[in-house]
């Protein structure tokens, strides 16, 4: 599910936009993803969250709500995944050297 990996996106597009201006020096136009989610995903977030409160039948409740959690972990995982492999230099198995 992507409501809570939703909400997750406007925190790293924060950290990722000015790293991409000012270290990499990318212009506008191929940032225009991340600097749209930067604020758009505020809302987004909070909204998906609000329609599954409303709306989940309390039976399904926990359901939801553990396909939420795993969603946004396996998100932090990939990105767990990138920094080994592209800050620390560790070949994680699965890719060519």
């Amino acid at each position: 599910m992507h409501i809570g990996m939703e909400a997750q996106l406007a925190p790293i597009c924060d950290r990722v936009v000015p790293a991409l201006r000012n270290h990499y020096g990318f212009n506008e136009r191929p940032i225009r993803f991340c600097v749209t989610h930067q604020t758009a995903d505020l809302e987004h977030g909070s909204r998906t969250l609000a329609v599954v409160e409303r709306y989940t039948p309390d039976a399904l409740r926990p359901r939801v709500i553990r396909a939420i959690r795993e969603g946004t972990e396996k998100r932090w995982l990939y990105f767990d995944g990138v920094y080994v492999r592209h800050v620390l230099g560790y070949n994680l198995g699965n890719q060519a050297d």
